[in-house]
């Protein structure tokens, strides 16, 4: 049995032996080996006096999170950021429109939110509007 992802590639295709990485064990830090950092000193040509980005790969899942989120709460996903109230209720509006159902347990978590929802739970209206 392999220990690590790396150790199951087939070497003649180059592609993972399992479908999964459900079977590897985490390695323990004595098994990761030395890692070895470097400064890179040449300017980044977009960024502000030629900075580099540090933490950007640490923000990449959020927006995407955040989304998946709205659309668990309620059943409409918002594919455009940011994620607003206002582009929720639209969607819902359009969802409604086209004849779908939208979760009643979401609408709920909606009519908490400062959305006024009618009682049978079809027509969607803001407070705002």
């Amino acid at each position: 049995r392999c220990r690590h992802p790396g150790e199951a590639i087939t070497p003649k295709r180059g592609a993972p032996a399992a479908p999964s990485l459900a079977p590897f064990d985490i390695p323990p830090s004595l098994d990761v080996g030395d890692i070895e950092s470097a400064v890179l000193e040449v300017p980044e040509r977009r960024g502000p006096y030629g900075a580099r980005g540090v933490g950007e790969m640490t923000t990449i899942s959020t927006a995407p999170a955040i989304a998946a989120a709205v659309h668990d709460a309620v059943g409409v996903w918002i594919d455009e950021l940011p994620v607003t109230a206002e582009k929720v209720v639209r969607a819902l509006k359009e969802k409604e429109f086209q004849g779908k159902d939208v979760r009643e347990e979401g609408m709920s978590k909606v009519a908490r939110s400062g959305v006024r929802v009618s009682p049978s739970f079809r027509i969607i209206s803001s407070i705002r509007a």
